[in-house]
């Protein structure tokens, strides 16, 4: 099998994995880490500013190699953050945030 850089269904992938393991230096928002949750998974991620502040406790995080081995051999730890992630996801749904969206517009037209 040749990898082509697309995954035609996103959820097939990460409902293959055991864990979602993201060792980015730099994100803005980590759209990736907000689909694995979505999808269940426990994820491990390095402890950079934006990542902590956006998922709080959501999501395991590493500084070190160190770290990052005993959290990936950790299942206490992975299985905490996997029954987090479903719930954390909820504020994304789509509905709410048109939602959101549709108030704002409305506020704005009027006069």
């Amino acid at each position: 099998m040749v990898f082509t850089g697309f995954v035609p269904d996103v959820i097939e992938a990460y409902s293959g994995a055991d864990l979602f393991f993201f060792a980015s230096r730099a994100e803005t928002f980590g759209l990736v880490i907000l689909e694995a949750l979505a999808s269940g998974l426990p994820v491990a991620a390095r402890g950079i500013p934006e990542l902590r502040e956006i998922f709080g406790d959501a999501i395991a995080f590493f500084d070190t190699l160190d770290e990052a081995q005993d959290l990936v051999q950790s299942k206490a730890k992975l299985h905490l953050s996997g029954e987090k992630a479903r719930q954390f996801t909820e504020q994304y749904d789509i509905r709410l945030i048109a939602e959101g969206h549709a108030r704002l517009y409305r506020r704005l037209a009027e006069p």
